[in-house]
C-alpha cells in the first residue's frame, strides 16, 4: 500500500511506503492544505509522474475525475484517540459513553469499556456494531467515522442521533475478542 500526498487541487507532492508513517504536515509550507490518502486499489490508475524503477517523483496531477471519485478504503484500526476526537467533533462521544455505561452484563460493560480504552481500535470489533446498532447508526456511518479518525477527526461530518429510544446493547458481542489492544 501507499500514501499519496496530494495539494487540494491534486498536484502530486509524493508518495510513500504506507509503513514510512509520514504525517500530511510534513509536506504543508506555504500555508498549502495537504491531502494525504491510502491507494490500495488494484483499480487505482497509476501515477505516470513516479519512475516506478528508481522511485524518483516528478511534480503531477492527479485527475479531477479520480480525485471526486476515489473513497479512502476503511482503515483496519485508528488509535483510541484518533476515535474519540472524531466522536466529540461528530457530537456523539457522549451518546456512545452512554451507550457503554448501559450494557445492563457487569462483565461486558467492563470489557467493552476496556476496548473503548485501549490504544487501538479495530473496525471488526463487533463493539462497534454492537454500540453503532444502539445508536441508530449505519454500518456505511461507522464506516466514515473511521476514515474520519484516520486521516482528519476534525473533518467529520455532525451526527445527529434520532429521536428514536435507542436500545442497549447486549453484552454478548461487547465481550467478544478481536484482537484489540487492551
Amino acid at each position: 500500500m501507499k500514501q499519496v500526498f496530494t495539494t487540494e487541487d491534486g498536484t502530486l507532492i509524493a508518495v510513500h511506503d504506507i509503513d514510512q508513517d509520514i504525517s500530511a504536515d510534513a509536506y504543508a509550507f506555504n500555508g498549502q492544505t495537504v491531502k494525504s490518502f491510502i491507494m490500495e486499489d488494484p483499480d487505482v490508475p497509476p501515477i505516470s509522474s513516479i519512475d516506478r524503477t528508481t522511485g524518483a517523483q516528478t511534480q503531477g496531477k492527479l485527475s479531477a475525475e479520480f480525485m471526486a471519485g476515489y473513497v479512502m478504503p476503511v482503515p483496519e484500526s485508528v488509535t483510541s484517540t484518533q476515535g474519540k476526537l472524531t466522536l466529540l467533533y461528530a457530537g456523539i462521544k457522549a451518546a456512545v459513553e452512554a451507550a457503554l455505561a448501559a450494557i445492563p452484563d457487569d462483565t461486558g460493560r467492563a470489557a467493552a469499556q476496556i476496548k473503548y480504552d485501549a490504544a487501538s481500535w479495530y473496525r471488526s470489533d463487533s463493539m462497534f456494531t454492537t454500540l453503532g446498532a444502539a445508536l441508530g447508526l449505519t454500518s456505511a456511518q461507522i464506516d466514515d467515522l473511521f476514515r474520519a479518525a484516520y486521516t482528519d477527526p476534525t473533518s467529520v461530518t455532525k451526527i445527529t442521533l434520532g429521536s428514536t429510544t435507542t436500545t442497549t446493547p447486549t453484552s454478548d458481542s461487547s465481550s467478544e475478542s478481536s484482537g484489540t489492544a487492551g
